[in-house]
């Protein structure tokens, strides 16, 4: 017997009878395929044609800063990738360079420190490091004539050497002893830029803003009449400007750069700093651009002194709606595990007289997100010092701590016999020479 297991056939249609009708197509579905195909060649374009960035077509900035190179002799001296520049590290005058990669690790040439404490600092596409003085703990290291004086660090052979003297409106002077206070670098024109507020007194503005080659060693134009900190060169929807925070006032302004790197104009405001939350007081040091076009203000107390200054951070983003800048949220730090704080069983020894003794052993230790947990705050001890002769004992205040969980019944009645002149929990006895009641003093005894 056989089975046929082919379907069966559909009927036919009769003669004479229509087609039958396709599915009709979907519009949204060509709509859908259209656009995608559309931003395709729009991002082709921009990556071929350079197109502004969304941050720039926002009103946002884009820094020029990309082609500079890390100085050549790091690798000889072990630093395996980036370095960082400081020249703020405390106990260390000059220039120091960091290590990111190995926490730690620094070095110094010999020549980094002839030039006294030092301040603003950039590179160049080679690799090359400018600094500039800035005097921070008296004017004997940092003498106002070589206030405006540029040091360059080969990026060969790691020696510094004086590199350019800015010209000055007027002498520094023991009222004012600062000059370069600003430095940049433009990778598109390769132009070297530098602040100085030399010769400039509470009553004049005489500082100013000179573009120098590097190659060179000339200044090429300068801005006068300007006393600047903070210098940065950013690309802009409408050209590149030269950012710079006021030294005067708490405020940023700009000016236009031509296709040379020139500036041209009249400074325009851009900030103000009282408005991002900053004193009267403050300045823009550092002016730094973000990734996403935002900035990061550096301020400081600034008034031509030589006061220490505690610097702050400060974020502004442009609000291309109202065509200004507002204070923007400060960059996301990296996310860390907080764990609950519980005990950890801890290690008791044994003390005097079979005790447990040891503040270590009387408290468990607490860990709270890696942290130790703070303890209370410490209280003075009063005890008992024989000041010598038969005389009673008087009471005197050393510098004995505990912490408050040492304060319970026991302590009550152990201070009580010791203000009284006895053994705690005992008969009286006369102390001997030098012998204390109470808690034992962490401190040397001390002669009788």
């Amino acid at each position: 017997m056989t089975m046929d297991h082919r379907p069966p056939r559909p009927p036919r249609a009769p003669r004479g009878a229509a087609p039958p009708r396709r599915p009709a197509r979907r519009p949204w579905v060509l709509l859908i395929c259209g656009v995608g195909l559309a931003v395709g060649i729009v991002a082709v374009l921009a990556t071929i044609l350079g197109l502004p960035d969304p941050a720039r077509r926002a009103g946002g900035l884009r820094a020029v800063t990309a082609c500079r190179g890390t100085p050549q002799f790091a690798p000889g001296y072990g630093f395996r990738g980036g370095v960082i520049l400081s020249t703020s590290l405390p106990q260390r005058m000059g220039l120091v360079l960091l290590d990111p990669a190995q926490p730690g690790k620094a070095f110094q040439h010999p020549s980094w420190t002839q030039a006294g404490h030092l301040g603003a600092v950039t590179t160049d596409a080679a690799g090359n490091i400018y600094v500039g003085p800035a005097p921070r703990v008296s004017l004997a290291t940092n003498p106002p004539a070589g206030a405006t004086t540029i040091w360059r660090v080969d990026t060969r052979t790691a020696e510094m050497t004086p590199f350019l003297t800015v010209p000055a409106a007027a002498p520094p002077s023991p009222r004012n002893p600062f000059g370069i206070l600003g430095l940049a670098y433009d990778c598109d024109t390769g132009s070297l830029y530098a602040a100085s507020v030399a010769g400039s007194a509470p009553a004049s503005e005489v500082g100013r803003i000179v573009q120098i080659d590097p190659d060179a060693g000339a200044v090429l134009s300068q801005v006068e009449g300007i006393d600047a900190l903070g210098i940065v060169i950013a690309a802009t929807p409408t050209g590149k400007r030269l950012y710079y925070g006021s030294a005067r006032e708490p405020r940023i302004a700009s000016l236009a750069l031509d296709a040379t790197g020139a500036p041209r104009g009249a400074p325009r405001p851009e900030i103000d700093l009282t408005d991002l939350g900053a004193d009267i007081q403050e300045r823009a040091r550092r002016i730094d651009i973000l990734p996403d076009g935002s900035l990061q203000v550096t301020v400081i107390r600034f008034r031509f002194t030589l006061e220490p200054t505690q610097p702050r951070q400060l974020h502004a983003r442009y609000e291309a709606a109202g065509q200004r800048w507002v204070p923007g949220p400060a960059p996301a730090a990296p996310a860390r595990s907080i764990r609950p704080c519980r005990p950890t069983p801890s290690v008791r020894r044994p003390g005097r007289r079979g005790r447990r003794g040891g503040a270590a052993d009387r408290a468990a230790a607490w860990r709270c997100g890696g942290a130790p947990r703070p303890r209370a705050p410490p209280q003075l001890l009063v005890v008992a010092v024989r000041m010598g002769g038969a005389a009673a004992p008087r009471l005197r205040r050393i510098g004995g701590i505990a912490p408050d969980h040492r304060r319970g019944a026991r302590g009550e009645r152990d201070r009580s016999s010791a203000r009284a002149g006895g053994r705690p929990g005992g008969a009286a006895r006369q102390p001997g020479p030098g012998r204390r009641w109470g808690w034992t003093d962490p401190r040397p005894r001390r002669p009788a």
